[in-house]
C-alpha cells in the first residue's frame, strides 16, 4: 500500500475516532438535559394542577357569596317597599 494512502486513512481513522468521542459525550449531555427536562417538568405540572385546584375553590366561594349578596339585596328590597330612592 502507498505510504501517502496509508497516512491518509491513518488520519481518517483518527478523526472518525474523534468524532465517535464528540457523539458520545453530546448523548451524554442530552441524556441529562432530558432528565432535567422532565424533573422540571413534573414540578411544573405538580404547581399547575395545585393552582386549578385553588382556583376551583375560590370560585365556588365566589359563587356562595354571590347567591348570598343576591338574597341580601331581595331583603333589601322587601324590607324598603319598593320606594324610590331619592338623589
Amino acid at each position: 500500500m502507498d505510504d501517502k494512502v496509508f497516512e491518509l486513512l491513518e488520519k481518517v481513522f483518527i478523526e472518525l475516532q474523534d468524532t465517535k468521542k464528540e457523539v458520545k459525550s453530546a448523548n451524554s449531555h442530552i441524556v441529562r438535559l432530558e432528565d432535567e427536562f422532565h424533573y422540571k417538568f413534573g414540578i411544573l405540572s405538580d404547581e399547575v394542577s395545585l393552582e386549578r385546584k385553588d382556583i376551583t375553590a375560590i370560585k365556588e366561594k365566589l359563587e356562595v357569596i354571590e347567591k348570598k349578596i343576591d338574597k341580601h339585596d331581595i331583603k333589601i328590597q322587601v324590607i324598603e317597599g319598593g320606594k324610590k330612592k331619592t338623589i
